[in-house]
């Protein structure tokens, strides 16, 4: 699930990262890409779905820590890249460790991503 930080109602974004769950070891697992500035809220929503799946137990949460951004906003890019290294991993039957991106993968994905939205548009 993709974790953003912003607590208003309101239209703005601050930062994105990544909540993923593993049923398999009853763990939930934190992507950032900012040095774990979304753990609160990752914290949080993995207590919010965690009562539907384990009632009131406490949610065990690790924080997973790989490549980290070196700009200000490409935490949505990294996210959605973590996001599908992730199922692909999951897929495959293979573990979380080592989600690595490299430095020119986000570039690409908002390139591809605009792109896109300019063939839509015309």
């Amino acid at each position: 699930m993709p974790v953003n930080d912003n607590n208003s109602a309101s239209v703005g974004v601050n930062h994105w990262s990544l909540l993923i769950f593993s049923r398999h070891d009853d763990t939930w697992y934190h992507v950032d890409s900012n040095h774990g500035s979304n753990r609160k809220h990752a914290r949080h929503l993995a207590s919010k779905v965690n009562m539907y799946l384990n009632g009131n137990k406490q949610p065990n949460l690790t924080e997973i820590k790989f490549c980290q951004q070196n700009n200000s906003y490409d935490c949505g890019a990294y996210t959605m890249l973590y996001a599908q290294m992730a199922a692909r991993r999951a897929i495959e039957g293979n573990s979380l460790d080592n989600l690595k991106v490299e430095v020119s993968e986000p570039n690409k994905l908002r390139d591809t991503i605009f792109n896109l939205i300019l063939l839509e548009s015309n």
